[in-house]
């Protein structure tokens, strides 16, 4: 009787122990993937400004003319297809978690991740570049030509990279890049790829984040806006809160590309 006793007891301290083991590994468990969460979200928020101002906005060109419309609209919005994938592509990274996990915990850190609550948005660039709501974080999709947006802030200098001619009227850009730092301008010239630019801005008077996405064609904007969503924890390892400019080059085709490649990055650095 006394065996049996004994042995039901170290049975039941070895399940109760199994059970005590298992609570502390899933808790542990637990607080590493909270601290890595936790640690990405908070370079994901710093890095995109939403630490700041919690929403955000990507602005796609509006290639809509009074001249095209029927009917002589005053008003009217046409977008390339190439930036509504370069839109789905930000919205992707903002309504879902930034890590890869398995299934298991996915859900946990979705929630986790979305209790941040960033409001992203997708809107086409007004006619009129004044009529732009500024008072949030933007990353505006494609150059000066047909996203006034980006027009506005060219004529505000606040860009340090622009495609060639974008600060004309009207604009008429090439296959050139004019890079500004301190009032000196230099061009570099680029034929032999499809040239796109990313550049990340701290606007001086609303103390938001601007992000450039742009490039000489429609699937360069979209590419560098592409790039921008799969390599933004790169660039912000290695430039942290502060502005850059990224200078790619895609591989050039004749027709607009529909698939995505890896560029090279022909030049990068601070802006400021």
């Amino acid at each position: 009787m006394r065996g049996t006793l004994w042995l039901s007891m170290g049975f039941f301290l070895g399940l109760v122990s199994n059970v005590v083991v298992n609570l502390v590994f899933w808790a542990l468990l637990g607080a590493v993937f909270w601290a890595i969460t936790m640690s990405v979200a908070r370079r994901f928020s710093w890095f995109f400004g939403v630490a700041r101002v919690n929403s955000i906005a990507v602005v796609v060109s509006n290639l809509w003319t009074p001249q095209a419309s029927p009917g002589g609209r005053a008003v009217g919005y046409t977008i390339s297809r190439h930036e509504l994938w370069a839109a789905q592509a930000v919205d992707r990274l903002f309504s879902s978690a930034s890590l890869r996990m398995p299934e298991l915990v996915r859900g946990l850190v979705d929630a986790l991740w979305l209790r941040q609550s960033v409001r992203c948005t997708i809107e086409v660039s007004p006619v009129d570049g004044g009529d732009a709501d500024l008072g949030r974080n933007l990353i505006v999709v494609g150059g000066s030509a047909r996203n006034s947006v980006r027009a506005r802030y060219v004529r505000a200098r606040l860009p340090t990279a622009i495609l060639t001619g974008e600060d004309q009227e009207p604009v008429k850009h090439d296959r050139s890049i004019t890079i500004v730092r301190g009032g000196i301008a230099s061009t570099v010239n680029l034929t032999e790829v499809n040239v796109a630019l990313i550049e990340k801005c701290r606007d001086p008077d609303r103390g938001t984040t601007v992000f450039f996405c742009l490039g000489v064609r429609a699937d360069g904007s979209w590419a560098a806006a592409e790039y921008l969503v799969r390599n933004w924890k790169r660039l912000a390892a290695e430039f942290g809160d502060a502005a850059f400019v990224v200078c790619l080059g895609f591989p050039h085709t004749e027709e607009h590309a529909e698939e995505y490649k890896e560029p090279l990055r022909l030049s990068i650095g601070s802006s400021r």
